[in-house]
């Protein structure tokens, strides 16, 4: 079966009020069928944090031939983050 090492690192900086900006960079190093794969992307956000809710939006750019040839050039995404009342 594949054995694969992972990671991602990144950070968030409120720019003004609500208005973020965050930056993303992840990496796995593994074998799968017996070849070496590696997967280097890098990222970035913007979003605004509101009372209840987070909404942003990010691209990323995949930086290997192995991670392009899985996901292709630039993945982009919309997430939403909702928080409960008391549980942050």
């Amino acid at each position: 079966g594949p054995r694969t090492w992972a990671s991602a690192y990144g950070a968030d900086v409120r720019i003004a009020g609500p208005l973020f900006a965050g930056v993303e960079a992840n990496l796995a190093l593994g074998r799968s069928n017996d070849e070496f794969l590696s997967h280097f992307g890098a990222g970035l956000a913007l979003g605004l944090s509101l009372q209840s809710a987070r909404v942003s939006l990010a691209v990323h750019r995949s930086i290997t031939d192995d991670l392009r040839a899985e996901r292709g050039d630039w993945v982009a995404a919309l997430a939403v983050r909702v928080v409960m009342p008391g549980s942050d």
